[in-house]
């Protein structure tokens, strides 16, 4: 969607009605809403090989169950086991640079975030990588999958590729029943055990949102990241000597190009918000990366600035009780991946225009070519 658009929107007003729903784009209306009471998630797509935007996944559930299923998954994302991951991602970052060194080029994108971000959740889930290649394909095509509206051709193309991760998913899941491992799929797998049952569709719904969701966004911040500032070699420059900035830069990307640019709900019971009446049953459209750029909370908001000191406002990772279950583990990836680019390339430049995929709701590059020194 046009950010001009956005700018359209929040000149109407925080919260309005148009064409039976409720679109709501100003920062604290969004926020508001995220944690109102009265507020529900949605089921997106019920189908019984898409999984992982229906009723059995965590992205769609409400409480108590949310909060069940929440916890159990929280288990591969505690701050203990995303600190050690921070020696992974470091690795595996200056092996990726290894080969673009060699290449004396770079794509952002497919060379570098994707199969960076695509290997630290396949390895939290225990995916071997052997299937990344295949997993790489997958994920372009089920990508649509969040996207509101979507043609009957795509929609059959993205429906064979959830399933086939689902299929993928489900012989793991046998695998890891017979010989468990410490993976979150041997985790979740074995939590009858513990205290809350869960269903085969349930485990396999969620291994693939939290596998969609885990590299998907993370690939759009990185991206973008680098995107943003290989047309600001000032700032590149200044970066080199003031790695304390480097954490406020990912927040500032992360509002200013927002990887989940809209998240639906509805409401559960006649409510009023912000002086705004809204009817039980209406679906409500929350603008994420309109309320990213509200210029009531952010100065400038079109513009990128690495030092702005309430960049961490924004609301990407989204907030209430749906936040973000992977949000340490992004802003941790986005630092250590922008800190390694930074060490082994003091000066970059594009060789050719980024390329954007079409999706409407997941907003990512799909290319973002460079090379770097003088």
């Amino acid at each position: 969607m046009p950010f001009a658009l956005y700018d359209e929107m929040l000149a109407v007003g925080p919260i309005f009605s148009s064409q039976g729903r409720v679109i709501v784009v100003g920062h604290e209306a969004v926020s508001a809403m995220f944690k109102h009471p009265a507020v529900r998630a949605i089921v997106y797509k019920e189908d019984p090989e898409v999984l992982a935007m229906g009723r059995s996944s965590i992205v769609c559930m409400n409480p108590p169950r949310h909060g069940e299923m929440r916890r159990l998954m929280g288990q591969g994302f505690t701050p203990r086991n995303i600190s050690v991951l921070g020696e992974v991602i470091e690795s595996d970052c200056n092996r990726l640079l290894d080969l673009a060194l060699e290449r004396g080029e770079l794509d952002a994108v497919a060379d570098f975030a994707l199969p960076l971000a695509l290997r630290i959740i396949a390895g939290i889930l225990g995916i071997p990588e052997a299937f990344d290649g295949r997993l790489r394909e997958l994920g372009r095509e089920v990508a649509p999958l969040f996207d509101p509206w979507i043609s009957p051709e795509q929609w059959e193309i993205t429906r064979a590729a959830s399933a086939e991760i689902i299929d993928h998913f489900r012989r793991l899941l046998d695998e890891r029943r017979r010989i468990p491992g410490s993976d979150l799929i041997s985790t979740m797998s074995t939590a009858s055990g513990q205290a809350i049952d869960v269903t085969d569709d349930e485990l396999l719904a969620n291994f693939e949102f939290i596998l969609l969701a885990g590299y998907e966004t993370t690939v759009g911040m990185i991206g973008s990241a680098v995107n943003i500032l290989v047309d600001r070699p000032d700032v590149w420059e200044r970066l080199q000597t003031e790695r304390n900035l480097v954490p406020n830069v990912i927040e500032e990307v992360l509002r200013l190009e927002s990887p989940v640019q809209m998240v639906n709900r509805t409401a559960a019971e006649d409510f009023e918000l912000m002086g705004h009446p809204i009817s039980k049953a209406s679906r409500i459209i929350n603008i994420v990366a309109a309320a990213n750029r509200d210029p009531a909370v952010f100065a400038d908001p079109a513009t990128f600035v690495p030092d702005r000191d309430n960049a961490n406002r924004h609301l990407a990772f989204i907030v209430g009780s749906h936040h973000c279950l992977g949000s340490a583990l992004a802003r941790l990836e986005g630092q250590i991946a922008l800190n390694a680019l930074l060490d082994r390339m003091p000066v970059i430049r594009r060789t050719a225009p980024p390329s954007r995929r079409p999706n409407f709701t997941v907003r990512r590059l799909g290319n973002v070519p460079i090379a770097f020194g003088s």
